[in-house]
């Protein structure tokens, strides 16, 4: 792929995510599946912009991936305080203890993002015809 139709890509990408994120938001749901299935795709979508610019060292790959996995719950947590905010309830859609449970897995999410950024590295070193050192 190269570097145009990536950028298209990412593009239409985060315009599908707006779409479901608009779709998410007047729905009454106290689950935070949804929320973090968002945040997780928006992590998706950071990490391949954080990318797409250019070749990056092994250890900046790594370092983008993690950064794009800690933002997961952080961005999750957003989606649940916004969309509580926005319903303006008397009462939040969702509870503190779902709050500081997503929170409580940044570290988790760091670790996933650290594993995505490597199997992404080797599997583009494959794609190019490179050998891994």
């Amino acid at each position: 792929m190269d570097a145009v139709s990536g950028r298209r890509s990412l593009r239409w990408g985060g315009l599908v995510l707006f779409g479901l994120l608009l779709a998410w938001l007047p729905l009454e749901d106290v689950h935070i599946g949804a929320a973090l299935t968002l945040a997780a795709l928006f992590g998706l979508w950071l990490y391949g912009r954080l990318i797409s610019e250019g070749r990056l060292s092994a250890l900046a790959h790594l370092g983008w991936a993690a950064l794009a996995g800690a933002v997961v719950p952080i961005m999750a947590l957003v989606l649940m305080v916004f969309k509580s905010g926005l319903h303006a309830h008397g009462f939040s859609d969702f509870s503190v203890a779902q709050m500081l449970g997503v929170l409580a897995h940044v570290p988790q999410a760091l670790g996933v993002g650290v594993l995505v950024g490597f199997f992404a590295q080797i599997t583009g070193r494959r794609d190019r015809g490179e050998e891994a050192n």
